[in-house]
């Protein structure tokens, strides 16, 4: 290479011709969506941090996906 790159610059590069052209637009959005639902899990958890805090982020996530099909979680199947 001849300069001192970082391995994930230097596999970016060459695989620009991969990315579609409004990767950077759609990752913006992504970005975006990503701040916004973490302020809103720190107000649901009010800032105390919590492990089931990630499992309620990514539900979240599924949820929001309309052609995933949703399965009833264990305690809603046994009628708690």
């Amino acid at each position: 290479m001849g300069c001192n790159m970082s391995l994930k610059i230097h596999f970016l590069h060459s695989h620009l011709d991969f990315f579609p052209e409004n990767f950077g637009t759609v990752s913006d959005e992504h970005g975006e969506r990503f701040h916004q639902d973490i302020s809103n899990m720190g107000a649901r958890y009010q800032g105390k941090r919590n492990p089931k805090m990630l499992a309620d982020y990514c539900s979240t996530l599924k949820m929001d996906i309309p052609q995933v099909k949703h399965r009833p979680s264990t305690q809603e199947s046994e009628g708690f």
